[in-house]
C-alpha cells in the first residue's frame, strides 16, 4: 500500500512468470515486461560495494560478475598500468526475437533462455598491441560475435574522430572532450561534392558548405546551414517512399542518405543513371536526379535561413539556435519564476561531435536546442590522481538562491576544467543525520 499508516492506498500489481503486466493489449491479452532488473536476486548493490573496494583487475572482474543492471560500458585503469573496458550487466539470451517488438506467448517461448556469461561479454584490455581503448557509444562487438547485444548501435562518427585524435601522441588529453569536428557532416558533404563541383548556378550556401571544415562552433553560420540542408535533403530523398512513417524517423540519418546518393548501391531506372531513391514518387511525370535534390534541399534550407535572418535582423549563426537550457525540476513549471531558475548558454558541438550537442531534430519547434550532452566531464591521470580534472554544468548547488547554482556554467561551455583541493577551505558544513529511532 501507499500513503500513511492511517490512510493506506492500495496498489494492485499483476505479475506473470516473465514479469509484471504493464498494460492491457486487448480484451483477452495483456502486455508484460521482461527485464533483468525486475528479476529476483539482483546483486548490483553487492557488485558496487565490491567494486569500490577492488584493488586490482582480478578483484574488479570478481565484482562485475555480480552486476545486473543497467547494462553499460565500464572503463577502468590501475596505477600498475592495467586498464581496459568491460560491458557489464545481465543481457538475456532470447528464445525468439531481438527485443525490439513484443512477442506473442502462443507463438512460442518468451522470456530469456539464460544470460550471456560474463566471460563472453564484450571487453578489451590495454596491451602493447592495443595501447588505446575507447568508446563513443559505438558498436563494441565484431561481426562474428555470437550473442545479440542490440540492433541499434550509434553511428561510428564520434568513435572514428576519437580514434584519430588519440592516435597522435601529442594530443592534449582535454582536447577530445571539447572537439567539435563532425565527421558525419564531412562525409555527407564529400558524397555531394562531385554533384556540386563546377556548377555555378547552385543556390547560395553551396560555397560555404564546400569550404567548411566541419567544425560545429557556435560563432559560425556553416553548422546551421548544414543542419537545415541535411534535414531537407533527407526529407526529399525518403519522405515520398516512407509516407507517414517518415515523421517518426528522426535524426539526420547521414549513412542512409549517403548510401541513397551512391548509385552503385541501387539499379538505374530506365537507364537514366541516377539512384532510385532520388526520384520523387509524388511527381510521376518528372524524373528527379540526385543533383537536383541536393540543390533543391539547399534552396529549402535558404528559405528557412532567410526567415531566421529577417527575425534577427542579421545573419543567423549556430549560437542563435544551439542553446543548452537547464530547467529546474520544480520551478520550471512555475510561471515567471522559471525565467530566473533556468540557466542557459549557447554551446558548440552537434549530434555527431565528441563534444556532444545532441538535439531532438524531429521537433517542429526549436529542433536545434541542445538537449543531450555531458553534464559531467572528467579526466583521470592514474600517475597523479590528485591532478584529476573535472567540470559540471551549472553549479554545485540545486538552490536557485545560491551563488553556486550556475557559477560553473560559463566554464563548462568554454571547455575549462577544475582540480579538487586536497582539503576544503574554511566554511560551513551541512550534515544530514538520520533521526533517532
Amino acid at each position: 500500500t501507499l500513503g500513511t499508516a492511517t490512510d493506506p492506498v492500495p496498489l494492485k500489481v499483476r505479475k506473470t512468470a516473465e514479469g509484471p503486466i504493464i498494460a492491457n493489449a486487448g480484451p483477452d491479452r495483456v502486455l508484460t515486461l521482461a527485464a533483468s532488473y525486475l528479476r529476483p536476486g539482483d546483486t548490483t548493490p553487492e557488485a558496487l560495494l565490491r567494486l569500490n573496494a577492488a584493488r586490482d583487475q582480478k578483484q574488479l572482474d570478481q565484482a562485475l560478475v555480480l552486476f545486473t543492471a543497467p547494462v553499460q560500458n565500464l572503463f577502468f585503469a590501475t596505477r600498475g598500468g592495467a586498464g581496459g573496458f568491460r560491458t557489464v550487466g545481465k543481457i538475456p539470451i532470447r528464445h525468439r526475437g531481438n527485443g525490439r517488438f513484443p512477442l506473442v506467448r502462443t507463438d512460442g517461448p518468451v522470456g530469456p533462455a539464460g544470460h550471456i556469461p560474463y566471460a563472453e561479454m564484450p571487453r578489451a584490455d590495454l596491451t602493447p598491441q592495443t595501447p588505446v581503448v575507447l568508446n563513443a557509444n559505438n558498436r563494441v562487438t565484431a561481426n562474428d560475435y555470437p550473442h545479440l547485444i542490440t540492433t541499434d548501435w550509434e553511428p561510428p562518427f564520434r568513435a572514428r574522430r576519437l580514434a584519430g585524435l588519440l592516435a597522435d601522441p601529442d594530443t592534449d588529453p582535454v582536447a577530445p572532450l571539447y572537439d567539435n569536428r563532425s565527421l558525419a557532416a564531412l562525409d555527407l558533404i564529400a558524397a555531394v561534392r562531385p554533384m556540386m563541383a563546377g556548377q555555378a548556378a547552385w543556390p547560395a550556401g553551396r560555397r560555404l558548405l564546400m569550404e567548411w571544415d566541419g567544425e560545429m562552433t557556435k560563432g559560425q553560420r556553416a553548422p546551421l546551414v548544414f543542419y537545415e540542408w541535411a534535414l531537407a535533403l533527407k526529407r526529399r530523398i525518403f519522405a515520398d517512399e516512407m509516407g507517414p512513417a517518415f515523421a517518426r524517423w528522426h535524426g539526420l540519418r547521414v549513412r542512409a542518405v549517403v548510401r541513397a546518393l551512391d548509385q552503385r548501391h541501387f539499379p538505374d531506372r530506365a537507364g537514366a543513371g541516377y539512384p532510385v531513391w532520388c526520384d520523387d514518387g509524388t511527381t510521376p511525370a518528372k524524373l528527379e536526379t540526385c543533383a537536383e535534390q541536393v540543390a533543391g534541399a539547399l534552396q529549402d534550407a535558404q528559405r528557412k535561413l532567410a526567415t531566421r535572418d529577417e527575425d534577427l535582423g542579421r545573419p543567423a549563426v549556430w549560437a542563435d539556435v544551439h542553446v543548452a537550457r537547464f530547467e529546474h525540476p520544480i520551478f520550471s513549471h512555475v510561471p515567471v519564476i522559471r525565467r530566473f531558475t533556468t540557466p542557459s548558454v549557447a554551446t558548440d558541438g552537434g549530434h555527431h561531435t565528441l563534444n556532444r550537442g545532441g538535439m531532438h531534430l524531429g521537433r517542429p519547434n526549436d529542433p536545434f536546442v541542445h538537449r543531450h550532452g555531458a553534464g559531467l566531464r572528467a579526466i583521470f591521470d592514474m600517475a597523479n590522481p590528485r591532478q584529476a580534472q573535472f567540470i559540471i554544468a551549472t553549479g554545485q548547488s540545486g538552490n536557485p538562491l545560491s551563488a553556486h547554482y550556475d557559477d560553473l556554467l560559463a566554464a563548462w561551455a568554454a571547455g575549462r576544467t577544475l582540480t579538487l583541493a586536497d582539503r576544503p577551505k574554511a566554511g560551513h558544513a551541512l550534515k544530514l543525520l538520520p533521526s533517532p529511532p
